[in-house]
């Protein structure tokens, strides 16, 4: 408990002071289309197109058992992740960030489920020798898109990346 509070009171307080103004700035640049899209990328790409992608592929044998079983356990994992630490989202913290998600279901922060599960598609898939590292730029789509919408600090979308890399090593 002491760990925690502090690394919540000294580190994420100071660093999330940052990391709003990178928000903020990034929000005021963001047209209504840069929204629209970096929304529908964060749902629509996320929840629907990278759930067939690992149906199709764990039917292909692309995905051994052990690495789809992982996949579908993601989110209960971030999630409990998520209430242990218990982070609140940027625009929580902080009034003048907006939030542009309509697909918020949780009320904590740290670390990002988009990311982590993204992620842990693109190194399992990696892994596999499915695809190369120049497919990156999805996933990195996916983060950029929960940072601008308000609903992520860097560093959630970062320990995502590093939750999914963890986990993928886990089913190597």
């Amino acid at each position: 408990m002491f760990i925690k509070n502090f690394l919540i009171e000294n580190i994420t307080n100071s660093t999330y002071y940052y990391e709003h103004n990178i928000i903020k700035y990034i929000q005021s640049y963001a047209t209504y289309d840069i929204i629209y899209y970096m929304n529908e990328i964060s749902s629509f790409i996320y929840n629907k197109i990278f759930m067939l992608i690992i149906i199709i592929l764990y039917l292909l044998n692309y995905f051994t058992t052990k690495q789809f079983i992982l996949l579908w356990l993601v989110h209960p994992i971030t999630w409990l992740i998520k209430n242990l630490i218990k982070c609140n989202r940027p625009y929580i913290n902080n009034y003048e960030i907006k939030l542009f998600d309509d697909n918020i279901i949780d009320k904590y922060s740290f670390p990002s489920g988009h990311t982590t599960f993204c992620f842990l598609i693109y190194f399992i898939l990696l892994d596999n020798k499915i695809i190369n590292k120049y497919y990156i730029i999805l996933p990195l789509l996916v983060c950029i898109s929960r940072i601008l919408l308000g609903a992520h600090y860097i560093t959630d979308v970062v320990g995502g990346i590093i939750l999914a890399k963890i986990l993928s090593l886990l089913v190597k």
